[in-house]
């Protein structure tokens, strides 16, 4: 694969940006290059949370089904007629082999795949009724680690004027009895399932097949903080 010079300049303008920014999220991550370098501040939902307003609701939720595998991404802001426009993205590992660049190749797959749909008064009270029953709306009482190379969720947004954010480890009871992904399931635009959680037995190498690619996440109420022993954010919302 061969990037154009236009391509090139577009990326290296995107990563001069994300460093001078300090790697915070401008809440789109469809590029790859602003993806990896603001993906822990987009987790963590600093955008959303700096943003949050008497009267906002929005919410963030991303499913981490195995880092480079199967990520999705749904976002959602309720308007002032009560319904809510949502946006799924999903992330998925792509076949190379089927990749074209140029002419009229279509959408690059490194994007991802987005759809929109928009949930009435109901379905969004639904929604975040779930939300609270899994404990969405209080913090952390204590650091959680989540395995990239793994499934958790994580949650974030704006509630009635209120930040939050929360996450969800597997293997936990927490993750195993939660119930908004149910009630979001059906709601997906979409309409593909999430995968379903399981142990992760094979290494995923890395580009040189040197070792593999495990890493954990340090999460807290204030949320994800990268690796461990990173320092405090916002200097630890960066993806190596």
């Amino acid at each position: 694969m061969i990037l154009s010079l236009k391509a090139v300049k577009r990326w290296g303008w995107a990563l001069s940006a994300m460093v001078l920014t300090g790697c915070a999220s401008s809440g789109d991550v469809s590029d790859p290059v602003v993806r990896r370098l603001t993906w822990f501040s987009f987790l963590s939902g600093d955008d959303l949370r700096s943003s949050c307003a008497p009267g906002m609701t929005s919410l963030r939720l991303v499913h981490n089904a195995v880092w480079d595998e199967d990520v999705r991404v749904i976002e959602a802001r309720r308007g002032a007629d009560g319904a809510t426009q949502a946006r799924e993205q999903l992330f998925l590992r792509i076949d190379w082999s089927n990749v074209t660049i140029g002419g009229d190749a279509g959408p690059l797959p490194w994007r991802g795949e987005t759809f929109e749909t928009r949930w009435t008064v109901e379905q969004t009270a639904a929604i975040i009724a779930a939300l609270g029953a899994d404990g969405a709306f209080t913090p952390l009482p204590a650091p959680l680690q989540l395995e990239g190379q793994g499934f958790f969720w994580t949650g974030t947004g704006c509630l009635n004027g209120k930040p939050w954010f929360h996450a969800w480890a597997y293997p936990s009871s927490a993750y195993d009895g939660l119930r908004f992904p149910a009630v979001l399931a059906s709601l997906l635009p979409s309409g593909r399932a999430f995968a379903v959680a399981h142990s992760v037995d094979e290494a995923y190498p890395n580009w040189s097949r040197r070792g593999d690619r495990t890493f954990f996440l340090t999460v807290t109420a204030d949320g994800v903080s990268g690796r461990p022993n990173l320092p405090t954010p916002p200097l630890s919302r960066f993806l190596p």
